[in-house]
C-alpha cells in the first residue's frame, strides 16, 4: 500500500568505534558465518555477517542445570548492511541448545524469505550495493517498494529500508 510505518531523522551523536575497529569487526562476524558456529546461517552467495550466543539461564541465585538461551544475530549483505534480525530460543528442546545449531537455521529461513521478496536482493542488486556501499541509496528502492506493495522506513526524502510483512511465516 505504500504506507509509510515509521519516519525518523537520525542525529548522530559521536563515532563510538572508529572505521578501522567497525571493519575489523564486521570480518570477525562475517568469519563467523563462513568458518565458525554460525555455518547453519550462510546463503550462497550472500555476505552475511553474525554471532552465535548460547547462555545458561540463572534463577534464584544459581545457574538451571538443562535450561538455555540460544540466539543468532545477524546482518546482510555484509558490506552494505540492509536487513537485521535476531533470533533467540528460550529453552530450545529439539536436541540441541546452540545457537549455532538452533537460531543460526532459522535465520538463515528468515533470511531466504526475506531475500525472495524483493528485487532489491536479486543477486546483481545486492553486487551493486555491495560496490556501492556508503552511497546514496539506490533509486530502485522506490521502484521496489511500490512493485512489492511493501510499507517502507523514509528518511528525509530517502527511502532507506523495505519491510517486508513476515507475520504468520513459519519456519
Amino acid at each position: 500500500s505504500g504506507q509509510v510505518i515509521e519516519e525518523s531523522h537520525p542525529q548522530p551523536i559521536r563515532r563510538v568505534v572508529s572505521p578501522a575497529t567497525a571493519r575489523m569487526l564486521k570480518e570477525f562476524l562475517v568469519g563467523v558465518v563462513e568458518r565458525g558456529t554460525g555455518k547453519p546461517a550462510r546463503i550462497p552467495g550472500v555476505g552475511i555477517a553474525g554471532k552465535t550466543g548460547t547462555s545458561r539461564k540463572y534463577t534464584d541465585g544459581q545457574y538451571e542445570s538443562g535450561s538455555y538461551t540460544a540466539s543468532f544475530v545477524g546482518f546482510l549483505p555484509a558490506d552494505n548492511p540492509q536487513v537485521v534480525c535476531l533470533v533467540m530460543m528460550d529453552n530450545p528442546r529439539a536436541g540441541s541448545y546452540t545457537g549455532g545449531a538452533v537460531s543460526a537455521p532459522v535465520f538463515r529461513s528468515i533470511a531466504e524469505k526475506v531475500l525472495g521478496t524483493s528485487d532489491l536482493f536479486a543477486p546483481a542488486a545486492i553486487a551493486r550495493a555491495e560496490t556501492t556501499a556508503g552511497k546514496e541509496p539506490m533509486p530502485a528502492m522506490t521502484e521496489a517498494a511500490e512493485a512489492e506493495n511493501l510499507p517502507a522506513i523514509v528518511r528525509g526524502n530517502a527511502l532507506t529500508a523495505l519491510v517486508p510483512d513476515v507475520v504468520g511465516w513459519s519456519v
